[in-house]
């Protein structure tokens, strides 16, 4: 142990925080007294040395440890004036990290850079380059692209992204002056509808929700039996002129349509209800709801984190009828505008 200490007091003399020598790794070192391991970048606490001496000490300072460079490195502590040493190993253990969309829609012969749309990122390496498995947006369909990042020590991440690739989108502007595209009326910030597009909910659609909500309540989630359905154009503006009016135009333009431009006046959306009335938010409900209103031909149509999208905030309420579609939108974790290609 005096060897030791001489050795430490000699290195701390010509300057603290000096690579040791892996020879004295459990030769000279007491393991679990005088070693620690840290993962790049933590707080170092004393207490991780777990030393009787530290604990009794009356007085004690003790140098400050730098954990931004990876390997072993000695530093002093003085106990009641006693000058002991102490090693920190610091290592890196966390994998590389890539950031982006689990799926990514594309139109037919796109140009795609995949770099930028994910991000390849080391907590000590910083930026890292992406490679990415082969892929075509001459062939519309579905494919699967393998993401790879690898540190300078050759740690690696690879992450599996789903891409679509779809014919360039048609809007289609029918006799009733409402907008489709594959079929189905399309309604947001962008495309709007003639104040008489329609006159009730739905019917299929309207089945399609009380089907659902049948299932919940057998399952002993708490639903209300009710909805908030279709609403006319002078509805949609009286309450968008109101939510304006309470809570300023920016609120209202990511909280409530314009009239025109809400989906419940083509009376295939649906606001689900809790059992007080209010609108459903509870977490189990809608967590029930987003895996499994696709199964009775809904989409959860504002998505958390798309509002830049959509124009809205997340509403895990509302409910759009897509009938035999509805898996596939919600396979893909897109939105309408992303999953089509149109605007919002």
């Amino acid at each position: 142990m005096k060897v030791f200490k001489v050795l430490c007091l000699l290195l701390v003399m010509v300057g603290c925080s000096k690579k040791v020598h892996h020879e004295y790794e459990g030769k000279n070192i007491p393991l679990g007294t005088l070693y620690v391991t840290l993962e790049y970048g933590d707080d170092f606490d004393p207490s991780q040395l777990e030393f009787e001496a530290l604990r009794n000490a009356k007085d004690f300072e003790i140098d400050t440890v730098d954990t931004y460079h990876l390997g072993e490195y000695v530093y002093e502590m003085k106990l009641d004036g006693e000058s002991q040493g102490f090693v920190v190993n610091v290592v890196d253990t966390h994998d590389p990290i890539i950031d982006g969309e689990a799926t990514l829609s594309v139109e037919l012969n796109s140009d795609l850079d995949l770099t930028t749309k994910y991000h390849g990122y080391d907590v000590v390496d910083g930026d890292l380059n992406i490679t990415a498995s082969a892929y075509d947006t001459s062939v519309a369909g579905t494919q699967w692209i393998t993401l790879r990042v690898e540190d300078k020590n050759g740690r690696y991440t690879t992450q599996e992204i789903k891409l679509i690739v779809k014919d360039k989108v048609v809007i289609e502007k029918k006799p009733d002056a409402a907008f489709y595209v594959d079929g189905h009326v399309i309604v947001n910030k962008k495309y709007g509808l003639p104040d008489n597009f329609a006159t009730a909910e739905d019917p299929v659609a309207y089945q399609a929700v009380k089907d659902l909500i049948a299932e919940m309540k057998s399952l002993g989630y708490a639903v209300d039996s009710s909805v908030a359905g279709y609403r006319t154009y002078d509805h949609q503006e009286y309450l968008y002129t109101n939510y304006v009016k309470n809570h300023g135009q920016a609120a209202a333009d990511i909280s409530s349509a314009k009239p025109g431009h809400s989906e419940h006046q083509t009376g295939l959306a649906f606001d689900l209800r809790s059992p007080s009335g209010a609108l459903l938010k509870t977490e189990a409900e809608i967590l029930w709801v987003k895996e499994n209103a696709h199964r009775f031909g809904f989409i959860v149509r504002y998505l958390e984190g798309k509002t830049e999208i959509t124009g809205y905030k997340y509403e895990p309420w509302h409910l759009r009828y897509m009938g035999s579609d509805a898996t596939k939108i919600y396979e893909s974790g897109l939105t309408l505008e992303e999953y089509y290609g149109f605007e919002g």
